[in-house]
């Protein structure tokens, strides 16, 4: 049996309190997760699902698709078809009262920036599925940020730690 995984741990843990502590991270979480949901509703001029009090740390944004009721669209389609062959991302995309989302997750890890990217991602599909013009070439663009800045860390914490 592999051990290795519960050698993080302790370094999990430290990073969660320096972080800020279980309560900081929710918030952060929370707040992400509802600006983050708002300002992909923004690019797509639709809007989100749930009002900012149901919000945790997920939030689901309606998509801009002109014909739902598409025989052609289902789950698998927007997720391995268009989202992960396409871009190598994934989102859960799921059809509710006539409509297309994404579901859209904020970890503390995540900032504004990856919830733009993803937007774009979701733009390009269904500007191409409307048949409009794709935007700029942006969206396949990797962001560096706070998430380069997570894994780093964390590669050399675990790399101490076996020193």
């Amino acid at each position: 049996m592999d051990y290795s995984t519960y050698m993080t741990v302790p370094t999990a843990l430290q990073f969660r309190e320096e972080a800020g502590g279980e309560a900081a991270i929710m918030k952060y979480n929370h707040d992400l997760a509802y600006n983050g949901g708002k300002r992909m509703a923004e690019m797509f001029g639709t809007d989100i699902m749930q009002d900012e009090n149901q919000i945790g740390s997920m939030v689901d944004v309606r998509l801009p698709v002109n014909t739902p009721d598409d025989p052609n669209l289902n789950d698998e389609w927007w997720i391995d078809e268009q989202l992960y062959n396409h871009t190598e991302t994934y989102s859960s995309v799921y059809k509710h009262d006539g409509r297309w989302y994404t579901r859209v997750s904020a970890q503390i890890y995540n900032d504004m920036s990856d919830f733009e990217f993803s937007a774009r991602h979701f733009l390009d599909i269904c500007n191409e599925l409307n048949g409009s013009p794709k935007q700029d070439s942006s969206a396949n663009v990797i962001t560096t940020g706070i998430n380069m800045q997570f894994f780093t860390l964390v590669l050399l914490l675990l790399m101490s730690a076996w020193m």
